[in-house]
């Protein structure tokens, strides 16, 4: 028996634009290794549908509620916030980047 999602995920067109530069960057390399990360973030962010408070807060952005919350994958962290029964899904970037910049992500529309 399949459970129904308690929760919509809403991809930001932020997080759009960087999930297509990282298919992009990783294309040049190797097209099937694109298709395959690519992939794999947006299942993991789909299945955020289910259980998404089950991932670590994002340090980055403490709030009371704890609504900030970010996804590992291979070098890359998904970032989303929790809004009732929404999952908005933020940015995607490399851990190499400056974290301090993931503060704008407040700002951004789901």
């Amino acid at each position: 028996m399949v459970k129904e999602p308690l929760f919509t995920v809403h991809w930001s067109l932020h997080a759009r634009a960087n999930l297509k530069d990282i298919y992009d960057y990783i294309k040049t390399d190797s097209p099937q290794n694109a298709i395959k990360v690519v992939g794999k973030m947006v299942r993991l962010s789909m299945s955020l549908s289910y259980l998404p408070f089950r991932y670590a807060e994002c340090p980055e952005l403490p709030t009371k509620n704890k609504i900030y919350r970010k996804v590992n994958y291979a070098s890359y962290k998904i970032v989303y916030r929790v809004k009732r029964s929404r999952v908005e899904i933020l940015s995607i970037f490399h851990s190499s980047k400056n974290p301090e910049k993931l503060k704008a992500l407040r700002k951004v529309k789901a």
